[in-house]
C-alpha cells in the first residue's frame, strides 16, 4: 500500500467507505424504529467512529489537534 499514489488512496477509501454505506440501506428498510431514533443513531455511530479513529491515530496529540480545527471546525 505505500506504492500508491494519492489519488489512488483516494479512491480505495471511498470506495471501502461505499461499500460500509450500502448494505447499511437495507438494515434501515429492515429496521422498525421511528425516524428520529433513526437520525440520532445515523449520527451517533459515525462520530463516535471517526473519535476513535482519531484517538488512535493522533494518541497523546488529540487534544492539541482538535483545538487546532480553529472555531469554524467546531461547526461543520
Amino acid at each position: 500500500m505505500n506504492n500508491l499514489t494519492e489519488q489512488q488512496k483516494g479512491s480505495l477509501l471511498a470506495f471501502v467507505a461505499v461499500m460500509f454505506i450500502t448494505p447499511d440501506s437495507l438494515f434501515i428498510r429492515l429496521s422498525n424504529v421511528d425516524t428520529w431514533g433513526l437520525v440520532f443513531y445515523r449520527g451517533l455511530i459515525p462520530f463516535v467512529t471517526v473519535f476513535l479513529g482519531m484517538l488512535i491515530i493522533y494518541k497523546l496529540n488529540f487534544l492539541r489537534c482538535f483545538f487546532q480545527v480553529g472555531i469554524m471546525g467546531y461547526f461543520i
